[in-house]
């Protein structure tokens, strides 16, 4: 009998993002195929997040207080 190793459940997040910060992705997309590699919007995501955490804390907190604060959840025409 073959036991198979139970496989790992990996979580996900819904969140909003701004048109303009979704043209960004696309920019970073972009720029990353031109060197020949593919990432999906998760990966560059997880790239910012890479990023941001290794940063020292004066240039952290410049980038997340640049950051603009949107209303939670779902906007009306999303919803129509």
């Amino acid at each position: 009998m073959v036991t198979r190793a139970k496989k790992k459940k990996t979580p996900t997040k819904t969140f909003t993002i701004p048109e303009s910060d979704l043209r960004l992705m696309d920019e970073i997309q972009s720029r990353c195929r031109k060197h020949d590699l593919s990432l999906n919007d998760s990966e560059v995501v997880r790239a910012g997040f890479a990023a941001l955490f290794g940063l020292r804390d004066s240039q952290f907190l410049a980038r997340v207080k640049a950051v603009i604060k949107l209303k939670p959840g779902r906007s009306k025409k999303a919803v129509d």
